[in-house]
């Protein structure tokens, strides 16, 4: 469990960080009253580097551990979680302002939903060292 919690973190602070780089992109991101919100070419690449990272992820957290392929879901599950719980307690607070226009945005959705597909299939698919 410790292990999917810093996973979580890590992922957190990877994908904090890279959004705003992109945010702060110009001709990449608006800047408004919730905080920026990507356009398309800022959507496209933090879809792109969302892949790279959640491989990587997967790749470093599963390269020693091996996972039935049911299993393979929990720690994706959990690293979400642990995101979703740092995005509540700091990224909406300090840099949205409303959740509800933070937790209804598209974009975040795909985007859980790119990180448990990808980190889930190299879970399922690695092989281990």
């Amino acid at each position: 469990m410790k292990k999917m919690v810093l996973y979580g973190l890590l992922w957190w602070v990877l994908i904090f960080v890279e959004v705003s780089i992109i945010g702060f992109t110009p001709g990449l991101a608006t800047v408004g009253e919730n905080g920026f919100s990507l356009l398309p070419k800022g959507i496209a690449i933090h879809f792109i580097l969302l892949v790279i990272i959640s491989a990587l992820l997967g790749k470093l957290y599963f390269r020693k551990t091996i996972v039935e392929s049911q299993n393979a879901i929990v720690p994706a599950a959990t690293i979400v979680f642990i995101g979703f719980l740092l995005d509540a307690l700091i990224t909406v607070p300090f840099f949205v302002k409303s959740y509800s226009v933070y937790f209804t945005k598209w974009t975040l959705w795909v985007g859980v939903g790119i990180f448990l597909i990808v980190f889930y299939c190299i879970g399922k698919f690695q092989k281990k060292t």
